[in-house]
């Protein structure tokens, strides 16, 4: 008894999400320069491709209430997700990691 109320108290207090090191004026830069690159690339989207987007990833809907507020089939949902995912991480794989090609 006496350690799930630990467990509830620990839960209760909130995280701190601030980080400790507010960064350097270049890592500032960059951040703000990928906040605009991601921006343009969402914007660049087909109507149909960035509406499921961002009901998805901004405003966290289940893919089925998607489908039902674009009256679409949940598999059309899922393809429309899936291409622009597929697009956004073309046009901005130059602010991703480095991997080298599979083989």
């Amino acid at each position: 008894m006496a350690k799930s109320r630990k467990h509830l108290r620990r839960k209760e207090q909130p995280a701190t999400t601030e980080p400790t090191d507010p960064g350097t004026p270049e890592t500032e830069a960059l951040r703000g320069e990928i906040a605009v690159s991601v921006a343009r690339a969402i914007a660049g989207l087909p109507e149909t491709q960035r509406e499921v987007l961002l009901l998805s990833h901004y405003e966290q809907l289940p893919l089925s209430e998607i489908a039902e507020i674009t009256q679409l089939e949940v598999t059309a949902v899922k393809s429309r997700l899936q291409r622009a995912r597929a697009t956004l991480r073309e046009t901005l794989a130059a602010y991703g990691p480095r991997m080298e090609p599979a083989t």
